[in-house]
């Protein structure tokens, strides 16, 4: 017990002695820490929640009363059509995108695989398109905006959660309930 209280002695002079250290790495840390979370963008989360009915119509047999698995698959399928390219195509149509700072290709710079391809003379991707059309643009900014979709069953139920993250709070709304829209329009 002694020698516990001995060695607890010993530990608590090491740290008074080094005190001012410890404090200096500590308030190192915490400047770092708060300059790193100060120039970070904030990232905004918006989603929408679409209802998918099974059938449209109000007489229902006996056989699909039974079709579980009809439905199951029926539910998938329209999971996979709204993450499909042609929504968010028309989404991103929809809304002109490409007018946005955030999503247009036109504001883009080449990446540094870009450069050193074309750099070393292998790819001349470099080139600066000046006229794009809009079918062109929208094919542009889908490859991005789909990165940033993502669209989730909720477990036993019939609903499905449209989610957009992006910069602009205002924006991810808009494009959350814009593929929920254009998924309810082809349906």
């Amino acid at each position: 017990s002694v020698e516990q209280k001995l060695e607890l002695l010993e530990y608590w002079r090491s740290i008074t002695k080094r005190k001012w250290a410890l404090l200096g790495l500590a308030m190192a840390v915490a400047v770092l820490a708060a300059v790193v979370s100060l120039a970070m963008t904030p990232i905004y989360r918006a989603s929408a929640t679409v209802l998918i009915e099974a059938g449209k119509g109000k007489i229902v047999s006996v056989e699909e009363v039974y079709s579980i698995s009809q439905q199951r698959e029926h539910y998938q399928t329209q999971v996979e059509l709204i993450k499909s390219r042609e929504v968010a195509l028309r989404a991103v149509k929809a809304l002109q995108l490409w007018n946005h700072p955030d999503f247009d290709p036109r504001l883009q710079k080449a990446s540094w695989t870009q450069r050193f391809l074309a750099s070393v003379g292998v790819s001349d991707s470099l080139e600066v398109k000046t006229e794009w059309t809009d079918d062109e643009l929208a094919a542009a900014v889908v490859r991005g905006f789909r990165t940033n979709l993502t669209v989730t069953p909720i477990r036993l139920s019939q609903l499905i959660k449209v989610e957009f993250e992006a910069a602009d709070a205002v924006m991810a709304a808009k494009v959350a309930n814009t593929v929920a829209e254009q998924y309810i329009a082809s349906d």
